[in-house]
């Protein structure tokens, strides 16, 4: 799920799945009813961007906007929610490293406390990056 505009300038994606949703407007609360019904089959995936929208791997400051939490709501029951963390260096080498690092998330399902915990996880994996280079 991501914004509109974005998805248009990333068509492959619907090939993958991916929906858009469009921030203020009626359609958005058409997309959290929909994202609650995927959520709430347990053999299915969901990937969010819950800062409402897709950023750069360097972006440091997450905000996590209310429509993630409205998801979750209406999930019955309620679902697995994963971090995910990519992030790419080359250190010394010509081609570059893709490091994917994945975390449980198990607490509060409110906006603001998974907002906390994604930022602790980020500073945890840029930490883990710095000691792969040593």
């Amino acid at each position: 799920m991501m914004l509109r505009e974005q998805l248009e300038n990333r068509m492959f994606l619907n090939k993958a799945g991916a929906f858009s949703v469009e921030k203020s407007s009626r359609s958005a609360v058409e997309s959290i009813l929909y994202s609650a019904e995927i959520l709430s089959q347990k053999d299915k995936l969901l990937m969010m961007f819950p800062q409402g929208k897709i950023e750069s791997l360097y972006h440091r400051e997450f905000e996590f906007a209310r429509g993630v939490e409205k998801i979750l709501a209406k999930c019955d029951p309620p679902p697995v929610v994963m971090f995910n963390i990519n992030l790419v260096d080359y250190f010394s080498k010509v081609s570059p490293t893709l490091f994917i690092r994945t975390q449980k998330y198990q607490g509060d399902l409110q906006a603001k406390a998974m907002e906390e915990a994604f930022k602790r996880f980020h500073t945890h994996c840029i930490s883990l990056q710095h000691e792969a280079l040593v």
